[in-house]
């Protein structure tokens, strides 16, 4: 069992899409935050981690 798989064992795709999703806003939210700050780098990684995010949701294999 691949322990970085967890979600995949646990929850259904539609889920774990929600779940993607919500996490790839949070992140750009979060990277919104960083640049009123000021701090670009942050900005950046934040803005990456968030495209990570939302290919995991786009890519969420469909029930059936």
């Amino acid at each position: 069992m691949n322990p970085l798989s967890i979600l995949t064992d646990v929850l259904p795709p539609k889920v774990r899409s929600i779940v993607y999703a919500v996490l790839a806003l949070a992140a750009l939210a979060f990277s919104v935050w960083q640049a009123t700050e000021g701090d670009w780098v942050e900005f950046v990684g934040g803005l990456l981690t968030a495209l990570v995010g939302s290919t995991a949701a786009a890519n969420t294999p469909k029930e059936g």
